[in-house]
């Protein structure tokens, strides 16, 4: 299930390891949009970019973990406790406010202009996992594109291709400062083969 590069690190680093089993354990039974693909592919798949960026141990391990507080029944606390509070903060960078209460829908564009400045004031760690993160994200749009077509985009809860363009281009703007990189090569190259 995992890379090369993350399995190493898993041996090497305890923390690493314990976090990729946590993540495994609050991600059991969760799919992606596609409603096949086990979400756990995504974490690790985000720590395995973030290895292309940085062999820090608390940043891969954090990557693992940057969806356990938004999408599972792990809080922030429970972060702290288990992996101490410089992992749990760059988790909250992370963390979008899904406001429960109200349907997604109608908070998508507030929640996704929060994201964007959140990740704008981050720092470098931070945005090393969102970038990890969105490209993710672009590389299962991309393949969900090629097999469903333009239906692909009903999967999410703004189901307008331009407000996703609009998105996925703003957190891009964030960052310059890895675009160099080969993540960032790549993002970029995805935002124009998926949105022109």
């Amino acid at each position: 299930m995992t890379g090369k590069a993350l399995d190493e690190i898993r041996l090497q680093y305890p923390e690493v390891n314990q976090a990729f089993w946590y993540a495994v354990r609050a991600h059991r039974g969760q799919y992606r949009k596609d409603g096949k693909t086990p979400y756990i592919v995504h974490p690790v798949e985000v720590a395995e970019i973030v290895t292309t960026l940085t062999q820090d141990p608390d940043v891969i391990a954090a990557a693992l973990l940057h969806d356990v507080v938004e999408d599972t029944l792990v809080t922030m606390p429970d972060l702290v406790r288990a992996f101490g509070a410089h992992v749990a903060g760059l988790v909250e960078e992370e963390t979008e406010d899904k406001r429960e209460q109200q349907p997604p829908e109608e908070t998508w564009e507030m929640r996704k202009q929060e994201m964007v400045m959140k990740i704008g004031a981050a720092g470098k760690e931070a945005k090393m996992i969102s970038l990890s993160d969105k490209l993710s994200n672009l590389r299962s749009i991309k393949n969900g594109i090629e097999e469903s077509g333009d239906e692909f985009w009903m999967c999410f809860h703004q189901s307008d291709k331009e407000k996703q363009a609009w998105f996925y281009r703003a957190m891009g703007q964030q960052y310059v400062s890895l675009k160099k990189t080969e993540a960032g090569q790549q993002y970029e190259k995805l935002l124009k083969e998926i949105f022109g």
